[in-house]
């Protein structure tokens, strides 16, 4: 099973914080309807896609 505790002073990969970064500057409720919801929402679905192909489950798990 993952083990997925890290302390707060573990660094973040590079490219990582880079997405990470530029999503936080694009912020919009991936609940609401309108066009920026919806980009939040396809953002979301294929994060979710990748974190459940690297850990080899289901999205909604």
């Amino acid at each position: 099973m993952p083990y997925f505790d890290h302390a707060a002073t573990t660094s973040m990969v590079p490219e990582v914080q880079k997405l990470f970064v530029e999503h936080l500057t694009q912020a919009a409720n991936p609940s609401s309807i309108h066009n920026s919801g919806r980009k939040a929402r396809a953002i979301v679905e294929v994060a979710r896609e990748q974190i459940g192909r690297a850990l080899k489950t289901h999205p909604s798990h």
